[in-house]
């Protein structure tokens, strides 16, 4: 198994990846999951919970899968807008929970950016 080397050290518990090549369960090849757990060294596999697509994930919620037949998909990221509107949503919380707790909310600082001056001139 020498070429999956240096795949299996790019692969770690959590890496988003498709399986490829699969002969023996061919029907999984082109399903995509994340690897659950670390390499097994005794089987040669790492565990992975298969997202897509739904039927196969409903069906084998969990492989086992070489090396090999990995391979890694790159990590998804939170679109800039979603990114932003949760930000908001957490400063907006922080800035309740202060509230009711009786202190100043510091959120709205943060958020004012280039016109902090004005928020210091409103007091």
């Amino acid at each position: 198994m020498p070429p999956a080397e240096p795949q299996q050290k790019s692969l770690r518990k959590g890496s988003r990846v498709r399986l490829v090549g699969l002969q023996s369960m061919p029907f999984l090849n082109g399903a995509e999951g994340r690897i659950a757990d670390s390499f097994d060294k005794e089987t040669g596999t790492f565990p992975v919970e298969l997202h897509t697509p739904p039927q196969v994930a409903a069906a084998y919620p969990s492989v086992s899968v070489r090396p090999n037949n990995l391979e890694r998909l790159a990590p998804v990221t939170q679109p800039a807008t979603t990114r932003a509107w949760s930000q908001r949503a957490d400063a907006d919380y922080r800035d309740q929970a202060d509230e009711e707790d009786g202190l100043e909310p510091s959120a709205k600082k943060r958020r004012a950016g280039p016109n902090f001056d004005i928020l210091k001139s409103v007091r």
